[in-house]
């Protein structure tokens, strides 16, 4: 039999974090793998519950998050989901910064969905605040996570200063995605974007250059007559 029960996982989580206190030596504390993942399943399970505090529910999803169990972290992504829809990305950013480096490209592709989906979800203020902290956060993935949420059908405040700003970033793979995001949402401001792409066709990155092009011609040959 197993010897980790539920209380055990429950006291590690409590001891975990405050593991970084003085006095207190993490490496003494049990790798979050050693509990049994239907125990860890459980757990996350309460720690979604709305009526869970959340801050708590952070602390705990950040201890919970080192498991090395790829679908531990998965579910993890799929909570956040529901805490980003409801509270300031502030308190979520640290842990979103460390999933969104996951080795386990499962794990970052179902943290790009729970973002999209936060967005989608959450109040047009709300949405606001995250483009804002996202575009400007020093992480290259979570400002790709944005981009990428950016192609979804939802209205964002201010988007074409975002996408503005991210079509200077210094990631190619962030520029390329603008110029889909610029495609894609042409009809809500033809000018602004159109000008955004048109920026991009002199890019240095060639592979960004020859997308923003390419979008172009695409445009045109939609009749979307107002493309010079």
């Amino acid at each position: 039999m197993n010897r980790y029960t539920r209380r055990t996982l429950a006291a590690y989580l409590a001891s975990a974090t405050i593991s970084l206190s003085p006095g207190i030596d993490a490496s003494m504390l049990p790798q979050m793998e050693a509990f049994p993942l239907d125990l860890v399943e459980d757990m996350l399970e309460e720690v979604a519950d709305e009526d869970t505090p959340a801050e708590e529910k952070i602390r705990t999803l950040a201890t919970i998050a080192t498991d090395k169990r790829a679908e531990v972290r998965v579910r993890i992504c799929e909570i956040l989901a529901s805490i980003l829809e409801e509270d300031d990305i502030e308190m979520v950013r640290p842990i979103l910064e460390q999933l969104a480096v996951d080795p386990d490209p499962a794990v970052r592709a179902e943290l790009h969905r729970s973002v999209a989906s936060a967005m989608i979800h959450t109040s047009v203020v709300n949405r606001t605040r995250m483009a804002a902290d996202l575009a400007l956060s020093d992480s290259e993935p979570l400002r790709l996570m944005l981009i990428s949420a950016l192609k979804e059908d939802f209205f964002c405040l201010g988007v074409t200063s975002v996408v503005a700003h991210l079509a200077e970033d210094g990631n190619p793979r962030i520029r390329r995605a603008v110029v889909e995001v610029s495609s894609v949402r042409m009809s809500e401001n033809p000018v602004y974007f159109q000008r955004i792409l048109n920026s991009l066709l002199a890019d240095r990155n060639a592979t960004v250059r020859l997308a923003a092009k390419r979008a172009l011609r695409t445009l045109r040959s939609r009749n979307y007559n107002w493309i010079t």
